[in-house]
């Protein structure tokens, strides 16, 4: 009789609207409905880069695997968490800071955060660990993944210069451009490796689910493919140069096209991929939806979830960024007229121009003494939206369409960021750059966005960009000293140009 009862009690319970699935559910289009810009973003990001088109399938996946585990969610105990309240709202807080900072990278970053520590605070730490590997998979559709761009990009192009070179095929590396007898090849953004990455490891964790492969395996997992990725990309990227050496620039994959290459290579990646899970996989597996949950922790807190539930639609209180405001809201302090050891203003030259797209004003110019000449751009913007804001992929002090960026120095404490560019005619620069937010000056473009987002929680402030650049005449170290003597001696009068308040 006892047991009747309690298979009655378990099927009342999972039909019940009250099941832990549904509140589950329930809490992640609350989350959802609250964070809705970021959702509409990545929707955006997804239909316009070709490297995150599978984003629509990646979410596809977590709901669906959502919906997969609801057996385990079900029969899992359910004791609310409040204390991590305070964790909640301190990501929604972070997430608000992202969105008045016009930062859709990192409000995307945010999202399966804020959804975690809702689902930790209404629902508890064994439906949190049910639910933390289906809401983690979205980072495989968040463009977190250029970050290792031009790590990958480097490696493709060491990997190259160094394969080609054992292959007998003479071969010099210019940045990323790898110059053979027969010609010369750029090792483009789309040659780094990055979408076989991320796709070759979205696919894997689905493999090592399926497999029910334990936290070892799927470590071992991850590593191999990580490894065979890199690595099929690699033999895609010589393979290419490579023809290209043996015919004179005349192979189909030179002189027509070579993406269909690498799908014919990617294609038995996936196939290895999934060969591996399942021999990684154990034969004692076994599914943990089983399982029986203890009758004094069935029933989710209404108080806790309802407190959850007003944290996650508090972003909807934010009002919607706004336009940029009237260029006569914002001046922009005049060239100082320098006489001591550096002299000017003088013309600027006009090769170098950095872009930043809607800024209110700018102004360039040059100056000059005995270590050399350096050019002087900076502006300003007002109350930053999307599309007029300082921190902004069209933005650039080396811009993408006649400048090639070669390399990177650390910026020093307190300093400018360090960017070593070629330009259209194939003469090399060094251009520093910093950030200015209200007065607050760092050379780190997220940080300008965190500082934006925080000042413009209360109300918005002028933003701008300093950079210094010279050309490397007679060469790069003697430039980069003449910028960075330029910066010690006259950086603070610049950086106090930008106006700190609308």
């Amino acid at each position: 009789m006892a047991t009747h009862s309690e298979h009655v009690g378990q099927a009342l319970r999972q039909g019940s609207v009250l099941a832990p699935a549904w509140v589950l559910y329930a809490t992640i289009v609350v989350g959802a409905v609250g964070l809705l810009p970021t959702l509409r973003g990545l929707f955006h990001t997804w239909s316009t880069m070709y490297d995150y088109h599978h984003g629509f399938v990646v979410a596809a996946v977590a709901v669906a695997w959502l919906i997969h585990v609801r057996r385990r969610i079900d029969a899992s105990p359910v004791r609310a968490v409040p204390w991590a309240l305070p964790a909640l709202a301190v990501a929604v807080l972070a997430w608000m800071v992202t969105y008045r900072g016009n930062s859709e990278l990192l409000q995307q970053m945010l999202l399966p955060v804020v959804l975690q520590l809702a689902v930790l605070s209404a629902l508890g730490w064994s439906i949190a660990r049910v639910t933390l590997a289906p809401l983690a998979y979205l980072y495989f559709g968040i463009p977190i993944w250029e970050n290792f761009q031009p790590l990958l990009q480097g490696l493709t192009t060491w990997v190259a210069e160094h394969t080609l070179l054992l292959l007998g095929v003479p071969t010099t590396v210019d940045g990323h451009q790898v110059t053979i007898p027969a010609g010369t090849f750029s090792i483009v953004e789309g040659c780094s490796g990055k979408r076989y990455l991320m796709i070759a490891l979205a696919f894997a964790t689905i493999a090592g689910v399926m497999h029910e492969l334990r936290a070892r395996a799927m470590t071992i997992l991850f590593v191999a493919t990580t490894v065979l990725a890199l690595v099929t990309n690699w033999a895609r990227v010589v393979t290419v140069i490579y023809a290209g050496h043996a015919t004179n620039m005349q192979h189909y994959l030179v002189a027509v096209e070579h993406k269909t290459f690498g799908y014919v290579l990617f294609i038995p990646l996936l196939v290895v991929i999934v060969l591996i899970a399942r021999r990684l996989r154990s034969p004692d597996s076994a599914s943990a939806d089983s399982g029986r949950a203890s009758e004094r922790v069935m029933q989710a807190s209404p108080t806790t979830w309802t407190a959850t539930a007003a944290l996650l639609v508090v972003p909807l209180l934010l009002p919607a960024n706004e336009g940029d405001t009237p260029a006569g809201s914002v001046t922009l302090g005049s060239l100082p007229v320098l006489t001591g050891t550096w002299q000017g203003p003088l013309p600027a030259n006009a090769q170098w121009q950095p872009l930043f797209v809607n800024a209110l004003a700018e102004r360039r110019a040059a100056y000059t003494s005995s270590a050399g000449r350096v050019e002087v751009h900076y502006n300003v913007y007002g109350a930053q939206a999307p599309g007029h804001e300082l921190v902004y992929f069209g933005n650039s002090v080396a811009p993408a369409d006649h400048w090639t960026v070669v390399g990177h120095s650390p910026a020093l404490a307190g300093g400018p960021s360090v960017t070593i560019a070629r330009d259209a005619q194939g003469e090399r620069w060094v251009i520093a750059q910093l950030l200015s937010v209200g007065g607050a000056v760092t050379a780190q473009p997220a940080m300008a966005q965190i500082l934006y987002g925080m000042r413009a929680l209360l109300r918005p402030v002028p933003s701008g960009s300093l950079a210094f650049a010279a050309p490397c005449k007679p060469d790069c170290a003697t430039a980069q000293q003449a910028v960075l003597d330029f910066w010690t001696g006259n950086g603070a009068q610049f950086a106090n140009l930008i106006p700190q308040r609308l």
